[in-house]
């Protein structure tokens, strides 16, 4: 009888490890629901407050065959950075483990601290070669990370361009590197139809700031919709640029609808997937943690069927454009470039459906269950081995 995944995870202790932001789900959230769902012996999740806007609490919650069944919940000042040293406590739990998951080095290393956890995995959400932090914190960081690069088991980065630019960083190259790209669970899937095309409707999803494009797309928006008085424009997301937004929404209030943040998948997919097209102008300056990435928005982008046209900034980019799912310009490229691309999806149906057909395709290889099983197969090897 062949050993499943979950008959393996029914025999292992895992810790998760992160600093959130209450509210915004991210890779910590979802691995331990794949995990509860498949079965895992005893999950462990610690959170400390990533942001300001983060709840101002530590929380280390427990799990037994499922189940919740102790949850500790501490108060704490939140000043980042300054109040990360704080999350160094982590170190101390006694807490023993099979496989210990950090998601950002400071969690990771701390994992270095217990000696009961027999794989050390850093599984890595973004990777910036400078955070722009003061200089004290800023060399803190990084002798942090080069602590944990160390003592790693298993690398983990959602891109290869990430999995290299780390060891180049820190000059240390773990002896297992794995990549487990972002995933979008299956209920975001949608496959386009016709009916869609006819709606002339665009999207933009995304924090509202410069990294994004959004002052861009904001200028690139008021031109498309004084040409073209039929087309419909969904933005989603808030940031720096929401009041320029909200503007265009009192200026064209039939053809604009902000929606601003809206906490449910399954909300945002509604709306995704009324749209014929997406947009991700990403701003192209060097130096944004965007060059690492794998971003979201992209494989929701994709799930649901809609083509994209974007910067090449992305590493997928590239890659989406050759499999015929994207156009790549540039903002330099000029506004009324990006509005003929724009008009071509929007008044060619063969075209669209070919993008969108490809677009949808290219997304199903990343269905989150395939994604975390292919992952933790591999963790599950390593503690064979150990």
């Amino acid at each position: 009888m062949s050993v499943t995944l979950a008959d393996q995870l029914a025999k292992c202790r895992i810790v998760l490890a992160a600093n959130i932001v209450d509210g915004y789900p991210s890779e910590f959230e979802y691995t331990k629901e794949f995990l509860l769902s498949n079965g895992v012996g005893q999950l462990t999740t610690i959170s400390h407050p990533l942001q300001r806007r983060s709840l101002s609490r530590s929380r280390i919650v427990r799990y037994k065959e499922g189940k919740e069944f102790r949850k500790i919940s501490i108060p704490r000042p939140n000043i980042p950075p300054v109040t990360h040293v704080l999350d160094y406590a982590t170190g101390l739990l006694p807490i023993k483990s099979d496989i210990w998951i950090g998601f950002n080095p400071i969690m990771t290393a701390m994992g270095a601290l217990a000696p009961q956890s027999k794989v050390l995995a850093n599984w890595a959400i973004d990777f910036v070669p400078d955070r722009g932090e003061i200089g004290i914190a800023e060399k803190f960081y990084r002798r942090t990370e080069r602590f944990m690069m160390k003592h790693l088991d298993a690398q983990i980065e959602n891109s290869q361009v990430a999995l290299q630019a780390r060891v180049e960083a820190t000059g240390i190259k773990p002896k297992c590197q794995l990549l487990a790209p972002i995933g979008v669970w299956k209920d975001s899937f949608s496959a386009p139809i016709r009916t869609r095309h006819e709606q002339r409707r665009i999207v933009y999803f995304g924090s509202l700031d410069k990294r994004n494009g959004a002052p861009f797309l904001a200028e690139l928006l008021v031109v498309l919709l004084q040409m073209d008085s039929d087309v419909m424009v969904d933005v989603i997301g808030e940031g720096d640029s929401s009041e320029a937004f909200l503007s265009l929404a009192k200026r064209f209030p039939q053809q604009i609808c902000y929606h601003g943040y809206v906490e449910k998948q399954s909300d945002v997919d509604l709306i995704l997937r009324r749209c014929v097209l997406a947009l991700a102008p990403y701003d192209e300056t060097p130096g944004s943690f965007t060059e690492f990435a794998d971003p979201q928005k992209l494989k929701y982008y994709a799930a649901n069927g809609l083509p994209v046209i974007l910067t090449n900034v992305a590493p997928s980019a590239i890659v989406m454009e050759d499999c015929g799912a994207a156009i790549l310009l540039s903002q330099s490229d000029g506004l009324s470039m990006w509005v003929d691309a724009i008009q071509a999806l929007l008044n060619n149906f063969e075209a669209w459906q070919k993008t969108a057909d490809n677009s949808y395709t290219y997304a199903l290889k990343f269905e989150r269950n395939n994604v975390y099983t292919e992952t933790f197969g591999s963790l599950l090897s390593l503690l064979e081995i150990k």
